[in-house]
């Protein structure tokens, strides 16, 4: 496999494009979701849950 993909990267590139234009309609699109923040709606915390936002400072 390391063999065909480094040989053959820009014709498997190729092809994959073109069958996923295909597929929707000959449109890519692509989405970047942000989930650094999230919110839980709980009454009761436990190890898992903290009611309110959560911001992730890493």
């Amino acid at each position: 496999m390391d063999k065909l993909y480094n040989s053959q990267q820009e014709r498997i590139q190729q092809i994959s494009v073109k069958h996923t234009k295909e597929l929707f309609g000959g449109k890519i699109g692509l989405l970047f979701y942000d989930v650094t923040t999230l919110y839980f709606e709980t009454e009761k915390s436990d190890e898992f849950r903290e009611p309110g936002f959560f911001g992730y400072s890493g």
